[in-house]
């Protein structure tokens, strides 16, 4: 489960997160709406380790504090991000990060030079 409470974000002297709480269960889906600038990708960021929350921040998963660590520990533990028009692919899936990321569909073979060939070239036709 992903429990995060009392997250707050700054951005200089600009408040961009005041006091933010949600829980997510493990298999549970999450929407975060808001209107442009309500704090969605700053929420996620800071989820992620991409930018640092207020002290006093909690953001647990599956009990483990994830608050003070680095981005690459949080993505070890099970958390990413993965931008709007970004890709994966299924060499980086496991089990472990599927539950707390997106699955990504496994991506679409690439046709060998023969079969590129053959679907480029005319069928021949026979003369009577």
């Amino acid at each position: 489960m992903l429990d995060v409470s009392g997250l707050s974000v700054s951005y200089g002297r600009h408040l961009a997160l005041e006091n933010a709480a949600m829980t997510v269960a493990e298999g549970e889906i999450v929407v975060v709406l808001g209107s442009n600038g309500a704090g969605k990708s700053t929420l996620i960021k800071a989820i992620t380790g991409l930018v640092a929350p207020h002290p006093g921040a909690r953001i647990d998963l599956d009990g483990r504090d994830l608050g003070r660590l680095p981005a690459h520990r949080i993505v070890e533990a099970g958390i990413a991000l993965v931008p709007e028009g970004g890709t994966c692919s299924a060499r980086s899936r496991s089990r472990r990060t599927s539950r707390w990321a997106p699955s990504c569909p496994a991506p679409a073979p690439r046709p060998t030079r023969a079969s590129s060939a053959r679907s480029r070239s005319s069928p021949s036709s026979s003369s009577a």
